[in-house]
């Protein structure tokens, strides 16, 4: 009798381990269509320009950004942490933590892209400033993810029966982290 309500939420909230399931594995199956822009994105980039990086790009600002985006990696972890732990005042302060972190990154690409840090009539400077905007784009929705979840944290507090909200929005993060990553690499380093 159990096996028929396995993928059932019940009464409190809770998501079944089933229903879980079947939530991580669609969420997986969205990020990787999210990727596929990026491999694209990075294909053009080595067929255009190959190896090269202009001067003109600020690989300062690409590293601060990439440290700061690493920081919040810990911190999203923290506000997990504290989901499991029912430590709400804990969740709040690490999203607070990673919104400002990432803020910041946004911010710091964000800049390259307004500013035409490298010409963007080149080959390099087409792949670069559409390249940054892209994780500009990516960046702002998982702001915009971090803030929802921060929002209903603090009105609901307890209410909120599981964690799915807090976990979804972490693993969409961490993914934007990665991609940062990996496009730092390939836009300032190869």
């Amino acid at each position: 009798m159990d096996h028929l309500h396995e993928g059932v939420q019940s009464a409190s909230g809770e998501l079944s381990p089933m229903e879980l399931k079947k939530m991580r594995g669609s969420l997986i199956l969205v990020l990787f269509s999210l990727a596929i822009p990026l491999f694209v994105l990075i294909d053009v980039r080595v067929l255009m320009v190959g190896a090269y990086v202009s001067p003109e790009a600020n690989q300062i600002i690409g590293l601060v950004a990439a440290v700061l985006m690493l920081v919040s990696w810990v911190t999203v972890g923290e506000a997990l942490r504290g989901v499991k732990e029912r430590n709400f005042k804990r969740v709040l302060s690490s999203i607070r933590l990673s919104l400002l972190l990432g803020f910041v990154s946004w911010l710091l690409i964000g800049v390259q892209v307004v500013n035409h840090s490298v010409n963007s009539l080149t080959h390099y400077g087409e792949t670069f400033l559409v390249s940054l905007g892209t994780i500009d784009v990516y960046l702002l929705f998982g702001l915009a993810a971090l803030l929802s979840v921060r929002m209903r944290v603090r009105n609901f507090g307890a209410a909120v029966d599981h964690q799915w909200g807090v976990y979804s929005t972490a693993l969409y993060w961490r993914f934007t982290i990665i991609v940062w990553i990996v496009m730092y690499a390939v836009l300032y380093l190869v």
